[in-house]
């Protein structure tokens, strides 16, 4: 009962929490082994979890930070309907905007999930669509709740406009890392090649480089591995992948944030006058 308790009341603590630590998790094992990140000084999040335990790790801990993450998105939506009712004024268009939001949620979900199952060493072409189609997702869904939560600040709702500053905030430094890392990083980064068999000679010794030796080709084809070698442009790529860290970071700052807002609303339903003054068992949506 407790654990179930636990579950329905902190699923954005949940999400969370389960990001950092896949996010640290893997970068400590992957700086800690000896793993090849694409010959620069900072790796891409996908080149932290390509294969072996790094991808079993990514793909269970993202597998439930996905889950809450739908989960607290549903719980705010269903939280915030009941509010815009409650509000004067509010137009169908913000009412339908909260509704949408869940939704992109989900597909932001199942997206995240496809990325550590579609390694950027086998699956290459899935795991950027994956990602990208994640990231536009995800801000997609900040910006509608912005939306909201600013319409709910103006009509007066004290649980918006306890949020709505650090809600707009990070979504502020979400669009501009999310800008750097793909439009504007992907216009000009050089296009960057898989590691030549005889380069990876030169960094790592032969059974590495045997384990990921590519053995397509056409016949008289420089041997090559599947590893990827970002160092044509590797300042540009370092750039990158920094800001795709930072735009993780500020969609889990923004994912405490609807945990914080999930309990206000609780504790507002439960505290509620009704009639003469008696405290109202309002039920509050944990879907």
């Amino acid at each position: 009962a407790f654990v179930m308790e636990y579950v329905n009341n902190y699923p954005a603590e949940i999400a969370g929490v389960t990001g950092i630590l896949t996010l640290l998790t893997t970068l400590i094992i992957t700086f800690a082994g000896d793993y090849w990140i694409g010959g620069i000084s900072y790796p891409y999040f996908s080149e932290t979890f390509p294969d072996g335990a790094r991808q079993i790790i990514a793909v269970i801990f993202l597998l439930i930070a996905a889950a809450f993450m739908v989960k607290a998105a549903f719980t705010v939506s269903a939280n915030n309907a009941q509010r815009l009712e409650a509000a004067a004024d509010i137009s169908g268009c913000t009412k339908s905007t909260n509704a949408a939001g869940k939704w992109v949620m989900l597909f932001a979900a199942i997206f995240l999930v496809c990325v550590p199952v579609f390694s950027t060493y086998t699956f290459s072409l899935i795991h950027l669509l994956a990602a990208i189609l994640f990231f536009l997702c995800v801000i997609s869904y900040i910006v509608m709740n912005v939306i909201v939560s600013n319409r709910l600040a103006a009509a007066g709702d004290e649980i918006a406009k306890a949020s709505i500053v650090t809600k707009k905030i990070v979504c502020g430094f979400y669009a501009l890392f999310f800008t750097i890392y793909l439009p504007v990083g992907l216009a000009i980064v050089c296009t960057f090649p898989h590691l030549t068999y005889s380069n990876c000679l030169v960094e790592k010794d032969a059974a590495f480089c045997d384990e990921y030796r590519y053995t397509g080709g056409e016949p008289g084809d420089e041997p090559s591995t599947i590893l990827w070698d970002y160092r044509d442009c590797g300042g540009i790529n370092v750039l990158r992948a920094v800001c795709q860290h930072l735009c993780v970071l500020c969609t889990l700052i923004y994912i405490f944030s609807l945990g914080k807002e999930i309990r206000k609303h609780s504790e507002a339903a439960v505290a509620k006058p009704t009639g003469a003054g008696a405290p109202s068992e309002v039920p509050v949506d944990t879907a």
